[in-house]
């Protein structure tokens, strides 16, 4: 994946999370699932964007690439965010708004790690993009363990593109 790959990767993934159903959707599969939200929109951009579905081998290469980021920096980062969520001080919204800065741009890394590890994606050119980002996301939640309660918030990603 080229640079301007990841920029546009970064720059799709920010307006897909920007559309309320796809974000509570993305939401609902990393609260319920324990899916992460940026390989979620991975599968929708790599879909549009020609590459070919996401099988076990690139999946366990993101995995490993992306999961002592995610460790280290994204979960501790939401865990004091959402212990802070509903402090009516203002001191504590303020530090809150901070720590939610902090996991956005942490999620940003996480998306150039993903970028790494996809550098050599193999292309699908003129693949549905649809259907081949539905093909991703089953892929990834069959790879994370996740049941088939997912499908339908699965389908709805898929739908968007």
């Amino acid at each position: 994946m080229t640079a301007d790959d990841a920029a546009a990767f970064r720059a799709a993934a920010l307006a897909f999370y920007e559309r309320a159903a796809l974000r509570e959707a993305c939401l609902r599969l990393q609260d319920r699932d324990g899916l992460d939200v940026t390989v979620l929109l991975y599968c929708l951009w790599a879909a549009g964007a020609g590459r070919a579905p996401l099988d076990a081998a690139r999946l366990a290469r993101i995995e490993a690439g992306l999961q002592p980021w995610r460790e280290t920096a994204i979960l501790p980062l939401r865990a004091v965010r959402r212990r802070l969520k509903g402090d009516e001080r203002d001191a504590g919204e303020a530090v809150r708004r901070q720590v939610a800065g902090a996991e956005i741009a942490a999620e940003l890394v996480a998306m150039d790690l993903i970028a790494a590890a996809e550098a050599d994606a193999p292309r699908r050119p003129g693949a549905e993009p649809a259907a081949v980002a539905l093909a991703s996301l089953h892929a990834y939640a069959g790879f994370r363990g996740v049941a088939v309660a997912a499908g339908d918030d699965l389908r709805l990603l898929a739908a968007a593109l």
